[in-house]
């Protein structure tokens, strides 16, 4: 899948926060950890997608093709959103390098486990993700 830093930022907002709706609506036995929204999503909005990960910016960025020890398979360095994380790979899931703190995506995905279901938290923390200003780098 080809897809432009501009269009991976558009689907990116269009898919948090219908994710955010779907939390705020709270329906009946919705029962839906985040993940499986993800995939939702793409599949009624964009049938014909297959993001990396479910997200529009992981597939903008792309896999690194070395995997070396030690090196992030990923290329969190191209993600075109500033995430509030210090952590240099996975920054969506963590906060710190040291990944003992919750990223906020991973502390959306704790929000809307099942056995949590604080859907309320997890729309703010959608929308939050829906939010994030976009880095100051130069497109490829």
């Amino acid at each position: 899948m080809n897809i432009s830093r501009k269009e991976a930022i558009r689907k990116h907002r269009e898919m948090w926060n219908w994710i955010a709706e779907q939390y705020e609506n709270e329906l009946d036995g919705l029962d839906v950890p985040v993940t499986h929204l993800k995939a939702k999503f793409v599949k009624e909005h964009y049938p014909n997608d297959d993001p990396d990960s479910m997200c529009y910016c992981c597939e903008y960025a792309g896999r690194v093709l070395n995997s070396e020890i030690g090196r992030s398979r990923y290329n969190c360095e191209r993600c075109p959103l500033e995430w509030p994380s210090t952590c240099c790979e996975l920054m969506c899931s963590h906060k710190t390098d040291d990944m003992d703190s919750d990223g906020l995506y991973k502390r959306c995905i704790f929000q809307s486990h099942p056995y949590i279901a604080n859907y309320k938290k997890a729309a703010i923390i959608a929308r939050e993700i829906a939010n994030l200003p976009e880095r100051k780098i130069e497109e490829e």
